[in-house]
């Protein structure tokens, strides 16, 4: 699957968007589905944010690959099933550069991403209190990168802000970690 979604990021495989769109589409589904709140009421909306690649990812690419993604994840066959309304939405922006995560451990990779993401602008005021937000990646594997962008979109007022990802994989930067 990594090597999937590195064709489709690095070797322009753009095709392969619809694909990992239902995957995609498959794994905000299953977040959506185990979502619970006692205290208020289910969003029926929800804005999936990508997480946005590093400015010169974005011009060597000549793409958002994962902006690509979600978008086909919005048009897949199962698109109408849910009673939720998702669109997408980009909250994020990166706020500094970061080096190539797959070869770092676990504590280089949260130490890489800590502080590298920032809100796109300001909350905006057509944002709707009852929005929930489902923020996505293309491969997990130590969940550095998503736990750095949940804690920029909590700390912007953003909530509920729940996870999903096309792919994870086994956590092998960890292994050198105590």
């Amino acid at each position: 699957m990594r090597r999937g979604v590195t064709v489709f990021k690095d070797e322009g495989r753009s095709d392969l968007a619809p694909v990992l769109g239902v995957l995609l589409r498959a794994a905000v589904a299953a977040a959506l589905a185990e979502y619970v709140d006692g205290e208020r009421p289910i969003p029926r909306r929800w804005l999936l944010t990508p997480v946005p690649s590093s400015p010169a990812a974005t011009r060597v690419r000549g793409r958002f690959p994962l902006g690509e993604v979600v978008r086909a994840s919005l048009h897949s066959d199962r698109a109408g099933a849910e009673q939720r309304t998702l669109v997408e939405a980009s909250l994020l922006r990166a706020s500094r550069r970061t080096v190539d995560q797959s070869h770092l451990t676990r504590a280089q990779r949260g130490a890489n991403v800590a502080g590298a993401f920032a809100l796109a602008g300001a909350r905006e005021a057509h944002v709707p209190e009852e929005c929930g937000v489902v923020l996505v990646d293309d491969v997990v594997t130590s969940g550095a990168t998503l736990a750095s962008a949940h804690d920029v979109l909590v700390r912007g007022g953003y909530d509920p802000v729940l996870l999903a990802a096309v792919a994870a994989t086994p956590d092998a930067g960890a292994r050198g970690d105590a």
